[in-house]
């Protein structure tokens, strides 16, 4: 690490950081975890002669994503431990959730701060043999520690957003030594792998694996209240489901709603905030709508006219109820979420024109007719109808869709193996 660099970010940035997050920092939730972010507080070190691999991941996707990386490495080392850390509390009960019945394997901690030898503390104590990081969790002092400490520092499911990279790039004297500290990256497209590239990683630690998040997206047996509700809707008039919605998207998607119910009377909306706790019922209220929370029934009614998503870690096996859904994040977002997780289902797939982030899924749907681009309400109400009505066009465009999700599975192994690549080398 460039030793100038990193003391400018620990004695100039780092406070500007830490005071801009200040408010957020004193709130209750934070304070719950803080003993784990300051190192006081943390998982038992390895059992001996134990090998110890450490992943990290933002928050609740990165979990979700991080499904079938944690079972391959579990089954290819059968006597690792593995550490899941998490920068949100959020990500943090999710992961503690869906590798419940790994816990004699997995244990989990919010990752420390970033602050000067908190992260080093960490490493010291857990020893990892290996340091995986999902997607672009690039905090300074984390890497710096995990390089000085020796054992292979590999990113995951990389990506550097059309929206993100010009910061990047305009930063690279900073993020090149950062990025350089990676005995591999595994880039989820040939974009990202030349964006990586023109940051000064050299083209040898860099390889196109894919999204893995598309392997943990792939229906296996769904819940069993899923399962139950989702036969519950044969032959209604069917489901929309509305996932990931940002800003204003909750209310576009009910004003569509509005309109759609005049047609098909049975009709039923199931809306999915990205954010939950965030999220202000009030908007259902001012459309008159009779609503349920997901959590609390876990069969709703086909009479209630929305059902309002207040759970997280759900939604890709929620949208195999439904007969058509809408991708948020696409018109009030961050250029788009996950557009695969329907199409898995054999669902179409509607979305809005802010999807930059998942360009090539995309782009692919809406070439093979399995997605359709609906950038604003009456867009959003003249194809969801046509769908709804048309149950031959419907079927056929969700059987096209979920092709398309299937042509972009195998990250996983792709990963693996460039992981233990790595691994056989033994050093970077």
């Amino acid at each position: 690490m460039n030793g100038v660099l990193m003391a400018l970010y620990n004695a100039l940035l780092l406070p500007l950081l830490a005071a801009a997050a200040a408010p957020v920092l004193l709130t209750r939730r934070w304070r719950e975890g803080l003993g784990e972010r300051l190192g006081t507080r943390s998982v038992p070190a390895p059992s001996p002669g134990k090998e110890r691999i450490w992943i990290h991941g933002a928050s609740v996707g990165e979990v979700l994503a991080a499904d079938g990386l944690v079972q391959g490495l579990l089954r290819r080392h059968p006597e690792a431990q593995v550490v899941f850390s998490t920068f949100t509390a959020a990500g943090k009960r999710t992961a503690q959730k869906k590798y419940a019945h790994l816990r004699e394997r997995v244990a989990f901690t919010l990752v420390p701060l970033d602050w000067n030898g908190l992260p080093a503390r960490a490493i010291r104590r857990y020893r990892p043999s290996l340091f995986i990081i999902l997607e672009t969790e690039l905090w300074p002092n984390l890497l710096s520690a995990v390089s000085d400490f020796g054992c292979p520092l590999v990113l995951v499911n990389g990506r550097l957003s059309e929206g993100s990279f010009p910061r990047y790039l305009m930063m690279r004297r900073f993020f090149r030594p950062l990025l350089g500290a990676f005995s591999v990256i595994c880039a989820r497209t040939a974009t990202d792998a030349e964006r990586f590239r023109r940051l000064g990683v050299e083209k040898g630690r860099v390889r196109i694996t894919g999204n893995m998040k598309y392997d943990s997206s792939a229906p296996a047996d769904l819940p069993p209240g899923v399962a139950s509700w989702r036969r519950a809707g044969e032959g209604s008039d069917g489901r929309i489901v509305a996932g990931s919605l940002r800003g204003r998207e909750a209310e576009l998607v009910l004003e569509a709603f509005v309109e759609l119910r005049r047609r098909f009377r049975g009709l039923q909306m199931v809306l999915a905030p990205r954010y939950p706790d965030r999220f202000d019922t009030s908007v259902i209220d001012r459309f008159g709508f009779a609503w349920v929370r997901w959590s609390e029934t876990p069969a709703p009614d086909g009479k209630v006219p929305v059902v309002l998503v207040d759970t997280l870690g759900e939604l890709a096996s929620l949208y195999a109820v439904g007969s058509l859904a809408f991708v948020g994040g696409t018109i009030d977002g961050t250029e788009g979420q996950n557009l695969l997780e329907p199409a898995f289902h054999s669902v179409p797939v509607l979305f809005g024109p802010g999807y930059r982030n998942f360009e090539e899924e995309g782009r692919e749907l809406i070439e093979k007719g399995g997605g359709f681009v609906t950038g604003n309400g009456r867009a959003l109400v003249s194809t969801a109808a046509r769908l709804l009505a048309g149950a031959e066009e419907r079927r056929a465009a969700g059987a096209r869709a979920k092709s398309v999700a299937e042509s972009f599975r195998g990250a996983v192994e792709r990963t693996l193996d460039a992981i233990e690549e790595i691994r056989g080398r033994g050093a970077r």
